[in-house]
């Protein structure tokens, strides 16, 4: 399994993309369109991202969007350094609203 993570700086802002998986018909992609709350800077309202996730599993493809929280990604980064590192354990990407989890 392989995991990309790109970043790119688009006219509307910055754009994050977290790739799991390497095939155009296996993979998932998280994909972070902006801040939702620009203005805001303090912990709970300030964290909220503008997302959107695409799944595909052979012939099928589903797509999403919604919110996540940047702490959701730090954790789920410190959990991969961590399987790259040791190649041992596992990395979950679970969400405040338990409306997305990767394991």
């Amino acid at each position: 399994m392989r995991l990309i993570v790109a970043l790119r700086i688009a006219e509307s802002g910055i754009m994050v993309k977290v790739q799991i998986g390497g095939s155009d018909r296996q993979r998932v992609v998280i994909s972070v369109y902006g801040w939702k709350r620009p203005a805001d800077t303090d912990y709970w309202d300030g964290n909220w991202l503008k997302a959107g996730v695409e799944v595909k599993a052979g012939d099928f493809t589903g797509r999403v969007r919604g919110n996540l929280r940047a702490e959701e990604f730090a954790a789920f980064q410190k959990e991969v350094a961590s399987l790259a590192r040791t190649l041992e354990g596992h990395a979950q990407f679970v969400t405040m609203e338990e409306w997305l989890g990767i394991s």
